[in-house]
């Protein structure tokens, strides 16, 4: 849904930057003391520790000079002399982290200079063993470079860490700060930012309403190296505070409860938009409320019912998150409402040709927790007349004023984003009468201006809206398959829309954006790629309907956190092998998809390690980092997917088919529609569903299977042997199975298969406990098959299975 390419790309956050706008000085004089403030008493410091969670601070001999304090409370401090940071991970998921990317056992280096931020009791710890006055020395040099560096926001990161500290999701410390500095019951932020001998940008944090604001979730405790082309670059730690491997969900001081955004597009592109947010208040005396807003989009003002509230939004250049101050502490569980205008260009970009892109598709109004918040919409856009705008949700209405068409939509239920799509679209529309859901198609004549040059006379036979009924053909099959497998959608329509990319394609509420050359025919797509044709096809040929799963993977049911965003990517990838499987009249697309899926996990890379062993399907984006590429597809996606199709593997019957798996998941979704979902929420549904073949520990529990697959990276080898015996018009299949490559305590039950009418059939499943072979195993089959298969539908993740005749 984010992004399914062909060719790697994640969606990491980027910044989209134009020229500088006018400034609006942030207002709160609170906040202007903590970004201003200076430096006030030094202390000499030895043998000081500061325990943080799992991080150690020694600071052994030195001089900790402290900010001059705001509202009477010091936030932070500079550090000159000797000392050491420790950290020791604190369960075993971040054990394997730290080994595979720093090949040691804890993260440790040394420093000799320091700058802290805090709202915890850290001036206090501090007072109580210094000694002497110390010597301020070069302290305000050292806060003043931490302090460029912290602020600094990038127009082209130049790596991962890079990324996810700057754009949209950079974060503003003395915003942080003041939402803590004006809370009643602060949580106790704590930040530490050093330049070592090992790590040349580290930072530790503890930050209760979670650490990397990129990645969904709360886990609270962060070690984030910035450090480009290093292979020590990235996320070295990530976890809940203790280590606590329990559920993590998005924390925020305010749930939305709907969004009214009235929104200008001009001819020149340029965005100009008012959005009213209500929400409800989750914590007493709460004031500062965070959005998230493209940097390029300027705040102009911002208000209340009870007049004009205050604002922070630096220039974009540099922290330039979106914060909006209350005039007083909320009450936890009213509701309160902001109105804020803002505008800005390089959201929309003109491709030439008819084509937009349509970018900060998140972040092109004020929002709260995307993807994990669902609310309701109100949209109202005013675009220029020649160019047909499709947005989230259902079409109220749509009048002509002058130049400009207003169209006006609105969700029947919350959502969890709203975007829009435009262009010189041409459009039709069909109802499906199978799940009375609206189809609709929307493409140009012709094709952007980048297709133009390079492919020269050719592109003038190139007319997306001439392939827009096979796309929209292959969404209402997309539609029909998932609604039988999955449960109706609520929403009532679906928009396949075209954007002017290549090759990847997202998925929001009611709303598909997919890559130009989905809506081109494989002569046109050859001619454009010749040797990676054959790759794009098969990629194209999964666009579509992994696009569409999206309207339930991560829009009707959403993820808690980075770790659950397999639940989204993964059964997308799922659902459109099941669309393979159901709309070819043999299995061959779908089971080349699935050896697709086994080889891109297994098969090595250029990195000298395959995908799979870099780690878990639940370290999710954590996956990016130096050492290993771009390996997140292939396990987030792929893997995922394999993960569900395991699944369904266990659950299928010869007599019942599918029913078990398809009333499990139909469940799954109506009872997180409209929600976010956990590993833990769906283990527990699929524990609700468990068939007796799958209860191998006996207590009815799936901990088993998750623990292998999701947080494990084990894969087994298999090995059948087996003789064929006629008898009259059947057979005896005497055979044993060989599991090998993997821990004393891997089981999964694997799927023997035999020819039958030149089709290959399971016949049985055979469990298997480590690495060890099964007793022979003996049974009389009805008829004599031509051949006998292991794992035949992948239905088991192997590096190797093998069926063979024995002696």
């Amino acid at each position: 849904m984010r992004v399914r390419p062909y060719f790697f790309l994640i969606a990491i956050p980027t910044l989209l930057l134009g020229q500088a706008g006018p400034v609006v000085q942030p207002q709160d004089p609170n906040y202007r003391a903590l970004r201003q403030t200076g430096l006030g008493e030094s202390f000499a410091v030895s043998s000081l520790t500061l325990q943080r969670d799992a991080g150690t601070i020694e600071l052994k001999s030195g001089t900790v000079t402290f900010f001059a304090p705001v509202m009477g409370k010091v936030t932070g401090a500079v550090f000159q002399g000797s000392g050491t940071f420790t950290l020791k991970p604190g369960n075993f998921l971040e054990s394997r982290q730290i080994r595979f990317r720093l090949g040691e056992d804890t993260i440790n280096d040394t420093f000799d200079e320091m700058v802290m931020f805090f709202a915890d009791g850290t001036s206090d710890e501090i007072r109580k063993t210094a000694t002497s006055p110390g010597q301020t020395g070069k302290a305000a040099e050292v806060l003043a470079k931490w302090r460029k560096a912290l602020r600094r926001n990038p127009e082209n990161p130049q790596s991962f860490a890079e990324a996810i500290t700057s754009g949209e999701d950079i974060q503003n410390l003395d915003a942080e700060l003041l939402a803590e500095l004006y809370s009643p019951s602060p949580s106790g932020l704590f930040g530490a930012y050093f330049n070592g001998k090992k790590y040349k940008g580290l930072r530790y944090t503890v930050k209760p309403r979670g650490s990397i604001h990129a990645l969904a979730g709360n886990d609270e405790v962060a070690v984030v190296n910035v450090d480009a082309g290093s292979d020590r670059d990235g996320i070295l730690y990530l976890a809940r505070l203790g280590g606590k491997l329990d559920e993590t969900r998005v924390m925020t001081d305010v749930d939305v409860v709907k969004y009214d955004i009235d929104t200008t597009v001009a001819k020149n592109k340029k965005l100009n938009a008012t959005a009213t947010v209500t929400f409800k208040a989750q914590k007493d005396g709460a004031r500062v409320v965070r959005f998230g807003l493209m940097p390029r989009l300027r705040v102009s003002k911002a208000s209340s019912p009870s007049g004009t509230v205050t604002f922070i939004q630096e220039p974009y250049e540099e922290d330039s998150a979106l914060y909006v101050v209350m005039p007083e502490g909320m009450k936890s569980g009213t509701e309160y409402s902001v109105t804020i205008a803002y505008a800005g260009d390089k959201v929309i970009e003109g491709e030439g040709g008819g084509n937009f892109s349509v970018g900060a598709r998140t972040s092109w109004y004020p929002s709260v927790a995307s993807f994990s918040d669902y609310a309701l919409y109100d949209l109202t856009f005013h675009s220029p007349k020649n160019l047909v705008l499709v947005g989230t949700g259902t079409k109220l209405s749509e009048t002509k004023q002058g130049d400009e068409v207003i169209t006006k939509w609105k969700t029947s239920v919350p959502v969890a984003v709203a975007g829009f799509n435009f262009g010189e679209f041409k459009s039709k529309e069909i109802k499906d009468t199978q799940t009375q859901q609206g189809i609709e198609g929307f493409a140009t004549k012709e094709v952007p201006d980048f297709i133009k040059a390079f492919m020269g006379d050719e592109a003038s036979v190139m007319s997306p809206v001439a392939m827009m009924d096979k796309t929209m053909s292959e969404a209402q099959a997309s539609m029909q398959i998932f609604t039988n497998f999955f449960g109706p959608s609520p929403y009532g329509r679906i928009a396949i829309t075209q954007q002017p990319a290549l090759s990847y394609g997202q998925s929001w509420p009611t709303l598909v954006y997919l890559p130009v050359t989905a809506f081109l025919d494989s002569t046109q797509r050859w001619r454009m790629f010749e040797e990676d044709s054959f790759a794009f096809a098969k990629f194209i040929q999964e666009v579509t309907p992994h696009e569409v799963a999206h309207q339930w993977w991560g829009h009707i049911v959403g993820w808690s956190s980075y770790r659950d965003q397999w639940l989204s990517e993964g059964f997308a990838d799922f659902s459109a092998s099941v669309f393979l499987q159901l709309t070819n009249k043999t299995d061959k697309e779908y089971r080349g998809f699935l050896k697709r899926w086994s080889d891109g996990l297994l098969q090595k890379q250029a990195y000298g390690m395959n995908p799979n062993d870099v780690g878990p399907i639940s370290t999710g984006y954590r996956l990016v980092n130096p050492k290993a590429g771009g390996v997140y597809n292939a396990v987030v996606y792929n893997k995922g997917g394999m993960v569900l199709h395991m699944l369904r593997s266990l659950m299928w019957h010869s007599q019942t088919g599918d029913t078990a798996f398809r009333t499990m998941m139909h469940e799954f979704v109506k009872t997180y529609a409209g929600g976010t979902a956990s590993t833990d929420d769906f283990k527990r549904m699929v524990e609700k569903h468990i068939q007796p073949h799958m209860n191998l520990d006996g207590n009815g529990k799936m901990d088993w299977f998750f623990n292998q697959w999701v947080h494990g990276t084990e894969v087994p080898r298999y090995k059948l042997t087996y003789t064929l015996t006629p008898q009259g018009t059947g057979s005896q299949l005497t055979m044993k199975l060989a599991q090998s490559g993997v821990s004393d305590n891997f089981k999964m039950p694997t799927r023997v298969y035999a020819s039958v009418n030149d089709r290959m059939v399971p016949i049985l499943r055979l469990p298997v406990l480590g690495n060890k072979e099964t007793d022979e195993i003996k049974i009389t089959l009805p008829f004599q098959p031509k051949e006998i298969s292991l794992n035949y539908n992948y239905d088991v993740l192997a590096y190797e299975s093998t069926a063979v005749i024995g002696k």
